[in-house]
């Protein structure tokens, strides 16, 4: 409820008009709430398959893919010693986490390359929705995404928890 009531405070203080949005723009806004929304979903469920550490590391590769899909949907350009830095990064992400390895406790092996599956869907989830964000981002001021996005995940999460 904080979040609902900061956000729509933020429209107000910026004097935006949250039903005022381009017709155009509707795809990528509720494009960018899906992905958002299934991004969080598939972390929680990977925190139910891994550790918390695991998930949350993969989660955070979601930064190295970024620029992949910034490259695809955006027509930005990577320069080739970025792709070498995101592999080396993404290499080391693999190192921290050790997949395959279950450290002190006993971990079911199958089990935890679910985990780390959902996670790795979860990173993607989140990047495609940084872009989606980006693509509106010069259309659409900040605090009116922040405020869709709150009210979409107040509509959608009760409806995910009674699946």
């Amino acid at each position: 409820m904080v979040t609902v009531l900061m956000s729509f405070t933020s429209t107000k203080v910026y004097k935006q008009d949250l039903l005022d949005l381009d017709n155009n723009l509707y795809s990528s806004v509720v494009a960018r709430f899906i992905m958002g929304f299934f991004s969080d979903i598939l972390l929680f469920i990977a925190f139910t398959f891994t550790t918390y550490s695991k998930g949350i590391c993969l989660f955070f590769t979601n930064t190295l893919m970024i620029p992949f899909f910034a490259g695809c949907f955006l027509g930005e350009k990577i320069k080739k010693i970025d792709i070498v830095a995101i592999l080396l990064s993404f290499v080391g992400m693999i190192m921290i986490i050790q997949p395959l390895k279950g450290g002190d406790i006993e971990v079911d092996i199958k089990k935890d390359m679910i985990g780390v599956a959902f996670a790795l869907g979860s990173a993607i989830t989140g990047a495609l929705a940084v872009i989606y964000n980006k693509k509106t981002s010069s259309r659409v001021h900040h605090s009116k995404m922040c405020t869709y996005y709150t009210f979409a995940n107040c509509i959608f999460c009760p409806i995910w928890s009674f699946l």
